[in-house]
């Protein structure tokens, strides 16, 4: 695929008939395109994780046909779905790019230069329990945003500036934001 630090370009069918693999980590690649349906030849993985390096032409389907859960087979049941330390370009996931995630029960998205969040980012993550969008250039964070959140136990937000020295209405959009996660659970 492609040597550390080197640059990958994916096409809709580079993993086909990789249905027995559980895990998946690409690291220190310089993704160049995601396509509709690029990891559906997986089906399930228990872990995806992409470290390092960038990401650029993500796409809403780019995550579509596959299912990332805690797969029962594995060793150890995860169903991680990371992004970490890899440059979104851009700044943002794609409208709708976790939506077909329903059954993954962690999403951590950090430092990958996320510069919002949409309200719907998380909504089709039903059964998401632990959540970390640490050390981004997060300039707020939505309200509703755990809207449908209603099993997510853990969020963490480290190492974003305006958390730590936030503003009183800041505070209060962040707590808003948090208060209506607990009413829905």
């Amino acid at each position: 695929m492609c040597v550390a630090n080197g640059f990958l370009m994916m096409v809709k069918d580079a993993f086909q008939d990789f249905g027995w693999v559980e895990e998946l980590i690409i690291q220190d690649c310089d993704i160049l395109s995601l396509p509709a349906q690029v990891f559906a030849h997986f089906g399930d993985l228990n872990s995806l994780i992409i470290e390092g390096g960038s990401m650029d032409a993500m796409v809403a389907d780019t995550f579509y046909g596959l299912n990332v859960n805690k797969m029962s087979s594995a060793v150890t049941p995860k169903g991680e779905f990371i992004l970490r330390n890899t440059e979104i370009i851009g700044g943002s996931l794609p409208y709708g790019g976790l939506f077909t995630q329903s059954n993954v029960s962690t999403i951590i998205l950090d430092n990958i230069h996320l510069s919002s969040l949409r309200t719907d980012t998380f909504y089709n993550n039903l059964k998401l329990t632990n959540l970390s969008i640490s050390y981004n250039a997060l300039t707020s964070i939505p309200d509703n945003l755990f809207i449908q959140s209603q099993s997510l136990q853990f969020v963490r937000i480290y190492g974003i500036p305006w958390c730590v020295h936030a503003a009183l209405s800041d505070l209060y959009l962040m707590s808003s934001a948090i208060t209506s996660l607990w009413k829905e659970i």
